[in-house]
C-alpha cells in the first residue's frame, strides 16, 4: 500500500496540515528543506500545478531523496506505533440554514456545546431573511484541515422527526430519490415526491 501512494498524493495531504507538520519537524535538521517548502509555499487548489521537478529545484532534493523523505514524513505522522498528536486547536462551527428557497450560511466562534442530530435550534437574527428562527439538525460534518477544526451544520426548518429521517434514507436506498435530491430538495418537496401527505402546515 505504502508504493501505491504517490508522492504528489502525499505532498498535497501535507499541505492540508501546514501547521501540525511546522510543530513537528521544524527542528528536524534532516527534513528542514522539505518542511520549509511546504509551510512557506500557498495552498494549492489545483494539483496539476505542483511538479516534482520544481520542488526538487527549490529543495535541492534529488528525486529519490525528495520522494523518500515525502514517505518518511507521512506515515510517521499516521503509523500506529508513532507518538505524534495531531492538534486542531481552533475551532469553527459553520451553519447552513435552508428554508423555501432562502438560505443563509454563518459561523460561530468558541460554542461551548455543538447542537446534535436532530436537536432543536432557534437564531432571532436570520428571521428577517429567513422568514423563520426555528430549525432542527438535519446532518454535521467535521472537516480538519491545518489546524482548525470545522464543524459545519446544516439546518432545516421545521421539527425533527425520527421516523420521516428513517423513511427518507429508505426513498434514497430503494431508488424513490437520488442521493442529490436528498441533498438539495427540501422536506415538503421530497415528500411530494413520495407522494405522501402532510398532516399539518407550518
Amino acid at each position: 500500500m505504502k508504493d501505491s501512494i504517490s508522492p504528489k498524493q502525499i505532498l498535497l495531504a501535507l499541505f492540508s496540515i501546514k501547521s501540525n507538520l511546522e510543530r513537528e519537524f521544524s527542528g528536524n535538521s534532516k527534513y528542514k528543506s522539505l518542511v520549509n517548502f511546504i509551510v512557506n509555499t500557498p495552498e494549492f487548489n489545483n494539483s496539476r500545478r505542483l511538479t516534482l521537478k520544481s520542488i526538487e529545484i527549490e529543495t535541492g532534493l534529488k528525486p529519490q531523496a525528495l520522494s523518500r523523505q515525502l514517505k518518511e514524513i507521512y506515515y510517521n505522522l499516521l503509523e500506529s506505533d508513532s507518538d505524534f498528536q495531531f492538534n486542531f486547536n481552533i475551532t469553527e462551527v459553520i451553519f447552513y440554514a435552508r428554508c423555501r428557497g432562502a438560505f443563509s450560511a454563518f459561523i460561530i466562534k468558541n460554542l461551548k456545546i455543538v447542537p446534535r442530530v436532530g436537536e432543536h435550534v432557534s437564531f432571532p437574527f436570520i428571521k428577517p431573511k429567513m422568514g423563520v428562527d426555528h430549525f432542527y439538525v438535519e446532518n454535521i460534518k467535521h472537516h480538519f484541515e491545518s489546524n482548525k477544526h470545522y464543524i459545519e451544520i446544516s439546518l432545516k426548518n421545521g421539527f425533527f422527526n425520527l421516523f420521516w429521517r428513517f423513511r427518507k434514507h429508505k426513498a434514497v436506498e430503494i431508488g424513490e430519490i437520488g442521493v442529490i435530491e436528498e441533498l438539495q430538495l427540501e422536506d415538503h418537496e421530497i415528500k411530494e415526491r413520495l407522494g405522501l401527505k402532510r398532516r399539518f402546515k407550518l
